[in-house]
């Protein structure tokens, strides 16, 4: 196998077409924070993120780099310059209609604040995850994915990943606020088309993580889902399984049996003349909390909304709220959301207004974190799509795209 994956590569390697862009992000926003035993505090930000990708493509295989450092400008508390280094690496090779092996490794280093902890930096990775008190931590962290993915038949998709990461404060007083955590996740899902309109997707889902205060947790789950097609533009599914979960501190490990369970429902297509795609879902399931290294069970709520009343206008919408209902930290509850109008100038210019806030509430320390803002965007990119390398950061999870049904990014 080794020797024809290399065959496979040198011969694509001759047909390369390589490419390199260049773009950059700024926003300027001004934000009000409020942290328990803290006084809210109101500030102007200032975000530059210049970056560039270069990458290799060919018949079967892309390769891509992408480094995209971020600098944020505060003025609270006199003035504080904030530098994290960002690069990833991604790697695809489609030697074939039936399989397709994806590498990708990403890290991060530097100073981090508490939206930068989401992807992208906006609540759009899982705002529903509990997130530190501190405004701003040193971070780092390094993530690997690798993905196999196979069509076993006309009917039938097999798709397997691996991911590795270690992530978390960079110095033992960053750990106070977020742990250093080191985690391995093995996923496989095989999908099955049932009809014209209908796929039942079974998915095996096991994660492990060691904390660096002591804690190690387990959670591993197999859900069945059915997805079902109403039409051309609306869409459903529902599913459910068991969860077992499992924490070892002090040399002691519980284990605990739980359901899981998700709901939602998609729509992509036109209402009173004007494009409209989104979601709106709901899921119950253990997690991992990455502040305190524990495993309770979540229910969540997401919701989002991406409406183009023309070609160079574009609304988005996003909102999420998790609140943990079994466990320690029972009560809990984590809100995020971001609403934002854009406008295009020509393909290479985008700018965008809006709002965007997370909030966190802890009832066990009768506590309340509420971080938002305002915000201007500026985005200079190259949107030529015969020019634009594969994004490292747009490599979806290769199980859950479908079967969560959210709405495709524009990149």
């Amino acid at each position: 196998m080794l020797p024809l994956a290399c065959a496979g590569l040198l011969a694509s390697s001759l047909a390369a077409t390589p490419s390199l862009d260049l773009g950059v992000v700024a926003e300027g926003r001004y934000r009000t924070a409020a942290a328990p035993g803290a006084p809210t505090e109101r500030f102007a930000e200032a975000e530059l993120a210049p970056w560039i990708k270069a990458g290799v493509a060919a018949p079967g295989l892309d390769l891509a780099i992408d480094y995209r450092p971020l600098l944020t400008l505060t003025d609270g508390g006199g003035g504080t310059v904030a530098l994290l280094h960002q690069a990833s690496l991604l790697g695809r090779w489609k030697p074939g209609a039936e399989w397709s092996l994806s590498a990708q490794l990403g890290g991060r280093t530097g100073k981090i604040n508490r939206y930068q902890l989401f992807t992208a930096g906006v609540p759009s990775g899982d705002p529903t995850q509990p997130f530190p008190s501190v405004a701003t931590l040193g971070f780092r962290s390094l993530e690997g994915t690798l993905g196999l993915g196979v069509n076993p038949g006309l009917r039938h998709r097999l798709q397997i990943s691996l991911t590795a990461a270690d992530e978390g404060g960079a110095r033992a007083d960053d750990r106070r606020w977020l742990p250093r955590q080191q985690r391995l996740r093995a996923m496989a899902g095989l999908e099955w088309d049932m009809g014209p309109h209908d796929v039942l997707a079974s998915v095996l889902d096991a994660t492990g993580a060691k904390f660096s205060d002591g804690p190690s947790v387990g959670i591993a789950g197999l859900t069945e889902t059915w997805r079902h097609a109403v039409s051309s533009t609306l869409r459903f599914w529902v599913g459910g399984g068991p969860a077992w979960a499992a924490q070892r501190q002090a040399g002691v490990t519980a284990t605990r049996l739980l359901p899981a369970a998700e709901a939602g429902a998609g729509y992509d297509g036109e209402l009173g003349r004007l494009p409209w795609k989104g979601t709106l879902a709901a899921t119950l399931a253990p997690f991992v909390d990455r502040i305190t290294g524990a495993v309770p069970e979540r229910v969540g709520l997401t919701a989002n909304l991406v409406a183009t009343p023309s070609p160079v206008w574009r609304v988005e919408g996003y909102g999420a709220v998790g609140r943990v209902v079994e466990g320690l930290q029972k009560g809990d509850q984590a809100w995020g959301g971001s609403f934002q109008v854009g406008r295009s100038f020509g393909d290479f210019v985008d700018l965008a207004v809006g709002v965007r806030g997370i909030m966190q509430r802890q009832p066990r320390i009768h506590g309340i974190t509420l971080d938002w803002n305002v915000f201007l965007l500026f985005d200079a990119h190259p949107r030529r799509p015969d020019k634009v390398p594969p994004d490292p950061s747009a490599v979806p999870d290769p199980l859950r795209p479908r079967a969560q049904g959210a709405p495709e990014e524009h990149q």
